[in-house]
């Protein structure tokens, strides 16, 4: 049997296969529509208000590490927090608050905490950082 000679062997062509580079452009399209999707809501300040300077807080409740309760500066027991908290967004009409708790706090606390100013008619709750004074 004859060897092949070179002139039968057929070339080699090469071209670049888009099928996984269309996937993987269809997998991003996917995430960055659904990106919109899972967005937390938040509230921003107003234009014109300088930066790094927001209005001072109207009411801020701090979740002590001995588990108290304070807020503006009267200690306040934990039966009677969402009674008080009731009775004074009751005739507020910006209900906001804000929530500052102390690094011995667990996050359930702060999330009761919220889940109590929610029930009480709080409409808008920001939690403070830690280094920041009331």
């Amino acid at each position: 049997m004859p060897i092949a000679s070179r002139a039968a062997v057929p070339a080699i062509e090469s071209e670049i296969n888009v099928t996984p580079m269309i996937d993987v452009l269809l997998v991003l399209l996917i995430i960055y529509l659904m990106q919109g999707r899972f967005a937390m809501p938040a509230t921003l300040p107003p234009p014109g208000t300088p930066a790094g300077r927001a209005a001072p807080p109207e009411l801020v409740l701090d979740l002590e590490a001995d588990g108290g309760f304070v807020l503006d500066g009267r200690r306040i027991p934990a039966a009677a927090l969402a009674g008080t908290l009731r009775e004074i967004y009751a005739r507020r009409p910006a209900k906001l608050l804000f929530i500052q708790a102390s690094a011995e706090r667990s996050y359930q606390d702060v999330i009761d905490a919220m889940d109590l100013a929610r029930g009480a008619g709080v409409q808008v709750l920001a939690l403070m950082p830690a280094n920041s004074a009331p």
